[in-house]
């Protein structure tokens, strides 16, 4: 009996010190772990950290890169919207040597006529300049109702100097008005890119045409707009490139490659989709899918 009553005590012992050991070992697996889990979580918060510093700089970089595309643009719309200037200066000139003549002979009423064609003629190259003017500053960070058929207009407006000189044919259908969310000044920038694009489509073909339709998919609620060439179309090995940056077909006189890059970039900020493909009538097809302002869905 005296042996056995050691037995169990020696057991007891025994069990407690196993306990002993196995609550120290916990323990520790627990700090150890919980060092771990800190550790980790420091490197997650690095990371963090550094991720949002790389966004913040991609955001401004693009937004760097927009600018300077624009600028770059302005560049080769400068000759175009110089032209499309001459027009109405040379109007506003003679008109207003004639009124000299005019006044001299006593013949108001042909004065006033001539004073009211000068009053148009400054209207419209006031339209023209406050375009280039509003294309060509920063956009604002707030989103805004877009009214793409004005937008649509404003952009045409800036090119017709080029559609004019290089002969090119424009057909514009705006079957109704529509608006989007986003910014007008990249808007337009968007659209001023695939406008020019298809100048350069068309520069050596046969039939030098762009047509520009706006409509409405009721259906998906988005506004979709089309732009499309009587070019040769795009060629097979350059479709999977299309909108990478710096890819481009045209001479470096012609730009970086960056338009459509660009422009893809813009719309997908605003929701919406870029695409190109060839048009079963010939030459090229690019869609811009927005979605459309919530007040019209």
């Amino acid at each position: 009996a005296w042996y056995q009553h050691r037995r169990r005590l020696q057991e007891r012992l025994e069990s407690r010190d196993a306990l002993r050991r196995a609550a120290a070992e916990l323990d520790q697996r627990i700090a150890q772990r919980t060092e771990e889990l800190t550790a980790a979580n420091q490197a997650i918060a690095t990371k963090y950290a550094k991720l949002q510093q790389t966004e913040s700089l991609l955001r401004s970089t693009q937004d760097e890169l927009v600018q300077a595309g624009k600028l770059a643009m302005l560049g080769q719309m400068a000759a175009g919207v110089t032209h499309e200037l001459n027009q109405p200066l040379a109007a506003i000139r003679a008109f207003a040597d004639n009124s000299v003549k005019f006044l001299a002979r006593g013949q108001q009423a042909q004065v006033a006529e001539n004073l009211q064609h000068i009053s148009s003629a400054s209207a419209h190259m006031g339209r023209i300049i406050g375009q280039l003017k509003g294309f060509a500053r920063k956009s604002g960070d707030a989103p805004v109702a877009v009214d793409l058929r004005q937008a649509i207009e404003a952009s045409v407006l800036l090119l017709s100097g080029d559609f004019e000189k290089q002969g090119v044919e424009v057909r514009i259908e705006l079957r109704e008005a529509v608006h989007v969310t986003g910014d007008v000044v990249r808007t337009e920038q968007v659209l001023i890119n695939l406008l020019r694009n298809a100048l350069d489509a068309v520069e050596e073909a046969p039939r030098k045409c762009v047509c520009v339709l706006l409509e409405v998919d009721h259906v998906q609620r988005q506004a979709v707009l089309r732009i499309r060439d009587s070019g040769t179309g795009i060629a097979d090995e350059v479709a999977p490139h299309l909108f990478e940056p710096f890819f481009t077909t045209k001479s470096s006189s012609k730009g970086l490659g960056l338009g459509l890059a660009i422009s893809s970039s813009i719309v997908q900020a605003m929701n919406g989709q870029l695409s190109a493909h060839n048009h079963e009538q010939g030459g090229a097809e690019f869609v811009v899918r927005l979605p459309l302002l919530k007040t019209e869905n």
